[in-house]
């Protein structure tokens, strides 16, 4: 392919997502007919993956525990005390990545760990 047909190939790309941008605002979302199909789909999916949020809900309720046991903390202003009282937690957080280290207490744990 040469330079012009690569231009062609994106300019024709970009007019046909400005088309269907513009067709959506304009005509389908504010169509009954398309809304009703919309939260139809909606409530199948609903229905058809119910199940799988269960299953992963107990395969991560740990996980999901401990997150909202330290946004708790973070949102009081608090992580001090939340180190201190579940160190090993804030530990398995660090590790899975789920939190990024806080700079001050990040020497904290590691002091009490020696």
């Amino acid at each position: 392919m040469e330079h012009q047909d690569i231009q062609k190939i994106l300019a024709d790309y970009a007019k046909r997502k400005e088309y269907y941008k513009t067709r959506y605002h304009n005509k389908v979302k504010n169509d009954p007919v398309q809304v009703e199909k919309a939260r139809e789909r909606a409530r199948l999916h609903y229905k058809k993956n119910k199940e799988k949020r269960g299953e992963y809900y107990e395969k991560n309720k740990d996980i999901i525990k401990l997150m909202n046991k330290y946004r708790y903390y973070k949102k009081n202003n608090s992580m001090e005390q939340f180190i201190s009282k579940y160190p090993n937690e804030y530990q398995l957080l660090l590790t899975e990545e789920r939190v990024e280290p806080h700079p001050q207490l990040q020497v904290q744990v590691q002091v009490q760990e020696q």
